[in-house]
């Protein structure tokens, strides 16, 4: 298993599924089951084959939000399922890069 293969899957899982699913009943384990997958020794192909065939099944693709979440209106939304994307661009921007 290689870095490589993981982190292009979080990432990928990251910028195209929402964290929240099922009427924001319940939050994505994605990136805790890929690490644990890693962790235990599991093969490149092997992640790659159960994100696709398994972990995809259950994401929710992000939605455009109606507008952008900015440092003035950060908290407005906070329970608003229609700004997933748009906290998810706030809070990316947030983070150093390297």
């Amino acid at each position: 298993m290689t870095n490589t293969v993981l982190d292009s899957l979080l990432k990928t899982d990251f910028e195209q599924n929402q964290v929240l699913w099922n009427n924001l009943q319940f939050h994505s384990h994605n990136a805790h089951h890929l690490g644990a997958l890693a962790s235990l020794g599991a093969s490149d192909q092997q992640l790659k084959d159960i994100y696709t065939n398994t972990m995809r099944k259950y994401a929710e693709k992000y939605e455009p939000s109606p507008h952008e979440i900015t440092d003035e209106n950060w908290r407005n939304s906070l329970s608003d399922r229609r700004f997933c994307m748009a906290y998810r661009d706030f809070f990316n921007k947030k983070l150093p890069t390297q």
